[in-house]
């Protein structure tokens, strides 16, 4: 889910790398040396969109001041916006013939507007140097850039979700922490098995009142994005939707995936059958020995739960050994898209070129405090836990994009709680959520 935005200062949220709604209430907006482009037709004025991380329009200014002291000639208008009312604020721009030239969009929100004809394909008008910035990128976040054959989006940011634990309540329970870098030396023995075996020692009743008051793993399908539901589906084999994306890519192996989500749930591993309102809340109150959630959690934890100790690791290997050697774990990309309405399509393309090189890129990465797209970002170094998100991106799975993928995962997640309800089976899940998909992608 795109590079969405960053968490609620007091618990973290979903994230990702643009979903998530910030506390930004105030429209920022910063025009470096002029005037608004709309008071002086004709200003040779390049617009910048982009949904807040945390960072201003200011910071946008530092950061490209540079290149727009190379280019005299141009003029920057920067708009950093709330994530509350994208949706809204993006279809009637492009919709009304008045979008930015240059927009961040995160992977799942991006293909609705190439599919409708209103982004360029950089690779169409810019080969060559589409071809030179490939090689710049991880192979699973450059196509989460395209579409079609045609590459539509820069990759600036990504967000990697993995395992945390909490250290105390495996010692309580006599339990080796979990591997947290691909070289451990308990890694190949980090399965699904031994997870469930860790679950399940982990799930107690500590008062022995006869009620359970502390789980293995703070899971739900309630919650507002599927991305600890997924890992389960890829590491068993499946995927969204098949290679030309006309079709569910979970027919034929999701009943691995959704099996293994209600035998967690029945053993008592997660809360409330996976249907609990807030499961976080109980890694964050100490009542839980593990959590799914993306590498910026190290960072709210740290300061909103000084208390709590916690480690991280790489998630699970299920079966599905031929499919990212079974630990397809969620992470995705937030892009750079050029407008196809945009006036001056060429200078737009070098203003995206600049963005997403590596001393602009990196300037602001220190800003949003989130992971850099680029081969050559420097990882911090002030926290070891990072490295587990940071090693862990092998393991990666890109989102089959489709212009109605969001939809798919209403249905996905409706299914699976239909399945932990005991509304139906795994295969009965998968069949109805499969026959769902087909119908929904073969819309035209």
């Amino acid at each position: 889910m795109g590079v969405r935005p960053r968490h609620d200062r007091r618990r973290p949220d979903r994230g990702e790398a643009g979903r998530v709604k910030t506390g930004f209430g105030v429209l920022l907006t910063v025009c470096v040396g002029c005037h608004s482009a709309a008071d002086e037709p004709g200003e040779p004025v390049l617009r910048l969109w982009k949904a807040s991380h945390g960072e201003t329009a200011q910071d946008f200014e530092r950061v490209l001041a540079p290149f727009f002291a190379q280019h005299p000639d141009l003029r920057l208008e920067a708009v950093v916006h709330p994530w509350q009312g994208w949706d809204e604020r993006y279809a009637t721009a492009y919709t009304g013939g008045m979008p930015p030239d240059v927009a961040y969009m995160p992977d799942e929100f991006w293909p609705r507007f190439a599919a409708a004809g209103k982004l360029t394909a950089l690779d169409e008008m810019f080969p060559d140097q589409i071809e030179a910035m490939s090689r710049e990128y991880p192979d699973n976040l450059w196509q989460l850039g395209s579409l079609g054959g045609h590459q539509y989006g820069i990759p600036f940011v990504y967000v990697s979700w993995h395992l945390y634990y909490n250290p105390e309540l495996f010692d309580r329970a006599g339990l080796a922490y979990p591997p947290a870098t691909p070289d451990a030396a308990d890694f190949d023995g980090w399965t699904w098995e031994r997870f469930r075996e860790v679950g399940l020692a982990l799930s107690q009743d500590l008062d022995g009142d006869g009620a359970q008051d502390q789980w293995g793993l703070a899971w739900s399908t309630l919650d507002v994005n599927p991305n600890a539901i997924y890992p389960f589906l890829w590491q068993g084999g499946a995927d969204l939707l098949d290679a030309d994306r006309r079709h569910n890519g979970f027919a034929e192996r999701g009943a691995v995936g959704f099996g293994f989500m209600r035998q967690l749930a029945r053993d008592g591993i997660v809360p409330e059958d996976g249907l609990h309102p807030g499961p976080s809340e109980l890694f964050y109150d100490g009542r839980a020995g593990m959590l799914i959630a993306p590498e910026s959690t190290i960072h709210i934890l740290k300061r909103d739960f000084p208390d709590l100790p916690f480690g991280a690791a790489i998630v699970p290997r299920g079966p599905a050994t031929d499919f990212y050697e079974g630990r397809g774990a969620f992470g995705n990309s937030g892009f750079w898209v050029l407008s196809q309405d945009s006036p001056r399509p060429r200078e737009a393309f070098e203003l995206l070129c600049e963005l997403t090189s590596s001393t602009p890129s990196a300037a602001m990465m220190e800003v949003v405090q989130l992971f850099g797209a680029r081969k050559d970002w420097q990882a911090p170094q002030d926290d070891p836990r990072l490295e587990t998100f940071i090693r862990g991106q092998r393991y990666l799975v890109p989102y089959p994009l489709h212009p109605r993928l969001r939809l798919v995962h209403t249905i996905i997640q409706a299914e699976v709680q239909a399945m932990l309800l005991d509304r139906r089976t795994p295969e009965e899940a998968v069949a109805a959520a499969a026959a769902a998909v087909d119908a929904l992608v073969a819309l035209r």
